[in-house]
């Protein structure tokens, strides 16, 4: 599924590279019209592939989730007595696929070395903060299932782990 979504999304970037080149030749206000119906296209896409979890994924699929950071961050995270602290991202480019809101990114299970690459292309990631899904307030929670990733739509704060790549 990971692989056809970037295939999808390669040949609708240059789709919309050649139908740019094309239009900006003829008539400025007919590209903008296609340059805006095709963001809006990507936009209900995204809206179709995220979503949120159903009673039977929330019950039995998810038991906890892993927030990845880099060793820096995590020194930002830690609170007292076993609890973390995490704050929304408040990248545009992060969030295009949730409209723009800010959010924080877990894993709800083991992501494979693509995922994590694709999710985590900047970031040395070496720590991992172990949360239980139970303390997760549920209406926040959204679903990307190609890369079994949970989109949390509010800053966490309450108890969790951290994990170093020393422990």
């Amino acid at each position: 599924m990971f692989i056809i979504r970037n295939i999808i999304y390669s040949i609708l970037a240059l789709l919309l590279i050649i139908v740019s080149a094309i239009l900006v030749y003829f008539d400025i206000k007919l590209f903008l019209i296609i340059l805006l119906s095709i963001s809006l296209v990507l936009i209900l896409f995204s809206l179709i592939v995220i979503r949120k979890p159903t009673e039977k994924e929330w019950n039995d699929s998810i038991k906890e989730v892993w927030h990845y950071t880099s060793l820096q961050n995590s020194q930002l995270i830690k609170a007292q007595d076993g609890k973390v602290n995490l704050k929304t991202s408040r990248k545009p480019l992060v969030n295009i696929s949730i409209l723009f809101r800010s959010a924080i990114y877990f894993f709800y299970k083991e992501p494979s070395i693509v995922n994590k690459k694709m999710n985590l292309p900047f970031t040395d990631a070496s720590v991992k903060v172990i949360i239980e899904a139970k303390d997760l307030q549920r209406k926040y929670v959204r679903l990307r299932r190609y890369d079994d990733a949970i989109i949390y739509l509010k800053d966490y704060e309450g108890p969790g782990k951290i994990i170093t790549g020393e422990e």
